[in-house]
């Protein structure tokens, strides 16, 4: 098995909702782990460019007034932000009782994701939507809890997601359900590797479903997921294009494992 050089769990902490239970869910893995925790904000690029343009507006939500805004006033918010996330980081390390950096890249969000992906251990991405509301986990009078989904293509790096997505299924007390890609020709040796994975772990339930048609997207779309963990060896996590849909499409949490 190949081993990780320079092992750490790392978090993409911008401006999506919700960041909080996942900084709380990276801070737990790494403390399983016994690495360190890495926290990362990233000051988008376009976002700077664009806000010195000479017909950059931003619209008051309460009043409907318009302001003009420019690279400078964009800078500052992105620093208190992330100042703010910094905190947040520093409070749940504490917490946690885990080591823990915190840097602020220069960059273009999705570039700055593909290009880290074979340099990352583990690396949370924050998702796009909010968190389900209470009642929509509500499933016959009983909590119905949303699967952490890994999609496994038998290579080495999806060993080691697997791996990893049993230890925050663990943590999390969520089941989880394996996508099988068209790679996976031995169901057999797949299942006797989750046996083990699972010996003496309180992972509630375990499923395994063959994506045959190969449409990720739409295995999304199935049903509400926690987090998706995906190795990072997967083709089109290396294609810009794709990566963004990806991205934009996963109503939930990313975690690239390498």
């Amino acid at each position: 098995m190949v081993k990780q050089q320079s092992l750490e769990v790392r978090v993409l902490l911008d401006n999506q909702r919700n960041q909080f239970d996942l900084l709380c869910s990276a801070a737990a893995l790494a403390r399983k782990m016994k690495v360190r925790l890495q926290g990362l904000f990233i000051e988008e690029e376009n976002l700077l460019r664009a806000a010195d343009l000479s017909l950059s507006r931003e619209i008051s939500l309460w009043s409907a007034q318009e302001r003009h805004i420019n690279g400078e006033s964009i800078q500052r918010m992105l620093r208190a932000n992330a100042r703010y996330k910094q905190k947040e980081l520093e409070k749940v390390a504490r917490e946690g009782k885990v080591e823990y950096t915190f840097e602020v890249i220069r960059g273009e969000r999705t570039r700055w994701i593909r290009e880290s992906v074979n340099t990352s251990g583990v690396l949370f991405i924050g998702g796009k939507n909010q968190a389900l509301k209470r009642y929509q986990h509500l499933k016959y009078c009983s909590w119905d809890k949303a699967p952490l989904q890994i999609i496994y293509s038998g290579s080495p790096a999806s060993e080691r997601a697997l791996k990893t997505a049993v230890q925050i299924a663990e943590l999390n007390k969520r089941p989880l359900l394996v996508l099988t890609t068209a790679e996976v020709s031995d169901e057999i040796f797949l299942r006797k590797q989750i046996s083990l994975l699972l010996k003496k772990r309180h992972v509630t339930t375990v499923t395994i479903e063959k994506n045959t048609n190969g449409d990720v997207y739409n295995a999304l779309r199935k049903q509400p997921i926690h987090m998706l963990i995906l190795p990072s060896d997967i083709e089109w996590t290396h294609d810009p294009e794709q990566l963004e849909s990806l991205l934009r499409q996963a109503h939930c949490p990313v975690i690239l494992v390498r």
